[in-house]
Formats: structure tokens, sequence, C-alpha cells
């Protein structure tokens, strides 16, 4: 844990026989921080380093292992994981190649493929964020084997700034997520990545039912320009009162999406809630047609005497909208 942490001047590349005497079941938080901000270590992460062990996940094994290691080159090893096989637990790959701005090539289709079983808190929270030199797309199994409830950040800022990433979103990417809402679940997921393209997946969240959570879906999408078209329903299956954050920022940014769908949320109504829809639409200049309604009503129907503490700038920009000019002034 930490064994190298913070060590910036340390040099060369990782040997591939560091841990080779070492064998047995994953430990809590084993490899946890151990490279973390190793800025100066180069080449690529070797096939085997973690070769040995085998066995379930344990807590934390892999918090922030590689966490910015920013001279790290080469493709992420698609074996590294390959001894670990049960069910995920809590942090298991938070932050793991966080900040790692040289590794390059596609995340492996296999890397997590002996990981299956229900979503633990921060499982996967971070794992690639600001890898921003990884490309193509994103495999459509890579959390094949999680299947379950809902729990809380266990999406969080996955992807968050791998603006290289390109392709489609896949559509079972999170197939086997059913349940609840949890807190902070997809907040951040694919935030900043630019070079994601096409329409989201119609069913990319079918499973997710229930009363809305704080920051379920806050910068799910922000910044990604290259996303064309909302499906309908996609947050159908979510009804109950207001969250804080529930869709704070969702779109942010998101300039290519043409149209917002009429029946894109559930029946959500009651008390408005700070930041509920903050600058939920910001940005989306392309965005044509009526703003987003529940129940055939706006949303600033629903909530008439909502201030910018609800909803700020929820529509800021989105002068291609038909009723924009009709709006309150806090929606726009």
């Amino acid at each position: 844990y930490g064994t190298f942490f913070g060590c910036s001047t340390l040099s060369g590349s990782i040997p591939g026989t560091l841990f080779s005497g070492i064998s047995g079941a994953p430990a809590s938080s084993m490899f946890s921080s151990t490279f973390f901000s190793c800025s100066n270590l180069t080449g690529p992460i070797p096939e085997n380093l973690f070769g040995e062990f085998s066995g379930a996940p344990a807590y934390a094994m892999f918090l922030s292992a590689f966490d910015g290691c920013s001279n790290l080159s080469g493709s992420i090893p698609e074996n590294l994981f390959s001894g670990i096989s049960g069910a995920p637990a809590q942090y298991m790959f938070y932050r793991t190649f966080a900040s790692c701005r040289n590794l390059s090539g596609s995340i492996p289709e296999n890397l997590f493929s002996g990981i299956s079983g229900a979503p633990a808190g921060y499982m996967f929270g971070g794992t690639f964020a600001l890898c921003d030199n990884l490309i193509g797309p994103i495999p459509g199994n890579l959390f094949a084997g999680i299947s379950g409830a809902p729990a809380q950040y266990m999406f969080n800022s996955t992807f968050d700034g791998c603006s290289n990433l390109s392709g489609s979103i896949p559509a079972g990417l999170f197939a086997g997520i059913s349940g609840a809402p949890a807190q902070y679940m997809f907040s951040y997921t694919f935030a900043s990545c630019r070079k994601l393209s096409g329409p989201i997946p119609e069913n990319l969240f079918v499973g997710i039912s229930g009363a809305p959570a704080s920051s379920m879906f806050s910068s799910t999408f922000s910044n990604c320009k290259g996303l064309t078209s909302i499906p309908q329903n996609l947050f159908g299956d979510i009804s109950g009162a207001p969250a804080t954050y529930m869709f704070k920022r969702t779109f942010y940014g998101c300039s290519g999406l043409t149209s917002i769908p009429q029946n894109l949320f559930g029946d959500i109504s009651g008390t408005a809630q700070y930041d509920m829809f903050e600058r939920m639409f910001y940005g989306c200049s392309g965005l044509t047609g009526a703003s987003a309604k529940i129940n055939g009503k706006y949303l600033y129907e629903i909530w008439p005497n909502a201030t910018s503490a609800h909803i700020g700038s929820c529509y800021a920009g989105d002068t291609g909208l038909d009723d924009y000019t009709n709006m309150p002034t806090p929606w726009r």
C-alpha cells in the first residue's frame, strides 16, 4: 500500500518480475497507490505484473495503483488482472489508471472478464479518467459480468476526460444493472469524451427504475460534442420526488444533439430541489423543437416557481428551441 507513493523522480520501467514471488488470494488495499504519482516511470505496464495472484476481488485492491503515472506508455495489457475472478469489491479499480496520459491503444475487451456479480460502491470510479491517449471504441463487453442493483459512485468518472475514445457508446455496456437509482451512479461517466459519436443507445439505462437519487446522472455526458441524439425513455423508468443534483449538467455542452424526446423522463413531481436540472442542456446549441416535458407539461410549467438555485441556466444558449423565449428567466 503506497509503496512508491509520490516517487516522482523514480525512472525507468516497472520490472515484470517485481511481485513474482508473491502468490495467493488478493488482500484489501494490496496495490492501493503503489505507484501513485510516479510521473517519471516509463515504458509499458508489464503483462504479468500481477500474474501470481488469483482469487476474488478485495476491497480497494488496485485503487490508484498507477494514478498519475503520466509517462507510462504502451497499451494496457489484456491479461493484467486475469487472475482476479469473483464478485466486485468496493473501490476495486477506483482511479487505477487515472491521469496515465501516455497510455495508448484501445481498452482491452477482456480486461475485467473475471469480475462477475452485483455492483459495489466506487468499483469503477475514475478508472480511466484523463487517459486522453486511449483510442478506439469502448468495448461492449467491458462490464458484461456486472449484474444487480446500482451502487453509489459505481461508474463515477469512469471515462471522464478520455477525449480520444471514439465510436458509439455500446448499447449493452450496463445491460446487467437493474434496480433503484443510487447516488452518483453515473456521474461524469463519459464527461468530455469529445470523440464519442452517434446516438446515445436506446436501452443504455433500461434497468434503472425507481425514485431519483442525488447526482445520479450529474454530468454523465457533459461536453460529449459528437453525440447526435437522445433516445426516447432514456430516463423513463425513474419516477418520484426530485433529488438534489439529479440531472445537473447531464448534457452540458453537447452541441451535436438535435432534439429532446418528449418522454425522456418518468413521472417526476414534487418540491423542487437544489440544482436538480442546473445547466442540464446548457450549450446544446443544436437543439430544435420543444424543450423537455413530463406528462405533456414543460418542466417550467411543473415547477413554475423554481429559481436559479434549482434549475439555473438549464437551457442557456439553446436558442433554437421553439419555446426558448417563453421560458421563465431562470431556465435560460
